[in-house]
């Protein structure tokens, strides 16, 4: 499987499937592990907000996810109304 075939569905338009060409999936999850590793435990919104303008939140949100299905982050526990999950490292 390619990083293309990781981030598009086969039904994408040609555009998405060239923007996800540009997109660093290495260099994402580095630096949402590196946030991880510095502050702890948080959602995807303090995630998103601590990682404005290095990368997009589509992406933290994306590599968030990558990242939990490789058993790196898993779930601690749950915030704010309505709830929302609560990651950490594992």
């Amino acid at each position: 499987m390619t990083q293309l075939d990781f981030l598009t569905r086969p039904t994408d338009p040609q555009t998405s499937r060239d923007a996800a060409a540009t997109v660093d999936v290495a260099r994402s999850h580095r630096i949402v592990l590196e946030m991880f590793q510095r502050y702890g435990e948080m959602d995807d919104r303090l995630l998103c907000s601590r990682l404005e303008r290095i990368v997009s939140e589509s992406r933290a949100r994306g590599a968030r996810c990558e990242l939990a299905r490789q058993g790196l982050l898993e779930v601690y526990g749950t915030t704010g109304s309505p709830a929302r999950r609560v990651w950490k490292l594992t």
